[in-house]
């Protein structure tokens, strides 16, 4: 009565399907008659797929609603380690039903793989070149000069001017990998400003570069905003302009 069909079509139905499964479901010798162990395992199964398919119905329409869904994002290592735990924390509280995929690559490689539609967002700093981005600037971008104290240098509470480079040409410059957006930056700065500073060697991790540095084997520059600096280690703030 309840399924509107007929009781030789339900037999046939339970039938059916015990030969399917090659399995009994039904314990016809008992009256009333009872579900087999196979039987109420299948039932447990047929509902738990129902429940299953419930929930995946729902979750299609929340994210059809924008109630839910997934941000991936893109974003260099040394970045990471600065924005990452305060980013999640935020984020995570207030999309609660979002999930958060975090990729971490070479700043080159995450602006393009956005561009491709591979990722959501991008942080980092902005390309040189123009590109399809639109910007939100979280902080400017400030340097500094960052030297072991075995090297010889003038103290210098600032850099201002061009010329007040011109003693590095001598020292071993430790730069930023040009895989990295802020390492073409650099490269870019001195190239225009006629410096004729070449690195000794490029690396990607910031952390490795200033324990070079540390070792007394060269100088760097680096975002101001990493200020993990060794022991041995000075740093001179470099201007904006």
């Amino acid at each position: 009565k309840h399924l509107f069909i007929t009781q030789p079509a339900l037999s046939r139905t339970l039938k059916n399907e015990e030969e399917k499964l090659n399995v009994t479901l039904v314990d016809r010798t008992t009256k009333p008659i009872q579900l087999t162990y196979a039987g109420a395992e299948y039932l447990r199964g047929l509902q738990n797929i129902d429940t299953a398919t419930k929930q995946l119905v729902d979750k299609m329409n929340d994210i059809s609603q924008s109630k839910s869904g997934q941000l991936s994002i893109g974003l260099p290592e040394t970045l990471g380690t600065l924005f990452l735990p305060q980013l999640i924390q935020l984020y995570t509280t207030k999309y609660p039903q979002y999930h958060l995929q975090i990729r971490e690559m070479a700043s080159t490689q995450a602006a393009k793989t956005v561009i491709d539609n591979q990722l959501d967002l991008y942080i980092g700093p902005k390309p040189i070149k123009g590109s399809h981005f639109i910007y939100r600037q979280i902080k400017p971008i400030h340097f500094n000069l960052i030297y072991p104290e075995s090297l010889s240098v003038e103290k210098l509470s600032k850099i201002e001017r061009l010329t007040q480079f011109q003693f590095l040409k001598a020292q071993n410059y430790i730069g930023i990998d040009q895989t990295m957006i802020t390492g073409l930056l650099l490269n870019q700065f001195f190239v225009n400003s006629n410096l004729h500073i070449r690195p000794w060697i490029q690396l990607k991790n910031f952390q490795t570069i200033l324990q070079l540095v540390n070792k007394g084997l060269g100088f760097t520059i680096l975002p101001s905003y990493y200020q993990s600096i060794g022991n041995h280690v000075s740093a001179i703030q470099i201007s904006p302009n």
